[in-house]
């Protein structure tokens, strides 16, 4: 549920009981505890006691935190073709060599250049 549809049932609601939303303080109060925990989480260090501000902060954050999922939704399946792309590259081996001793009467360096 996005913050702008909390808020709609959050008004229809406090049609009900008044007195729980009395003034803008408790109002702000009762909104705040309804949100998700992660945008409670933005607000909480903000102290607001203003309903309208409250639910203002609450759209913002709500937007960014939207907009952050769906980037990491896309990373992750950035990452995803990566890996089976990755996989699909594993799948063709390159082919191993052993290696072979050199034989005594093989020619080195040092041979072809005796010493003066």
């Amino acid at each position: 549920m996005t913050v702008d549809e909390y808020e709609t049932e959050f008004d229809r609601l406090s049609k009900f009981a008044p007195r729980l939303v009395s003034d803008d303080e408790s109002k702000a109060r009762r909104f705040e505890r309804g949100l998700n925990a992660h945008i409670r989480r933005g607000l909480a260090p903000l102290h607001l006691t203003s309903y309208d501000e409250m639910v203002g902060r609450a759209k913002s954050l709500d937007i960014v935190w939207r907009e952050t999922q769906v980037d990491m939704n896309q990373n992750s399946q950035k990452k995803r073709y990566r890996d089976s792309d990755l996989q699909a590259k594993k799948s063709f081996s390159t082919p191993k060599f052993q290696a072979t001793k050199r034989s005594q009467s093989s020619t080195t360096f040092k041979s072809m250049f005796p010493p003066r």
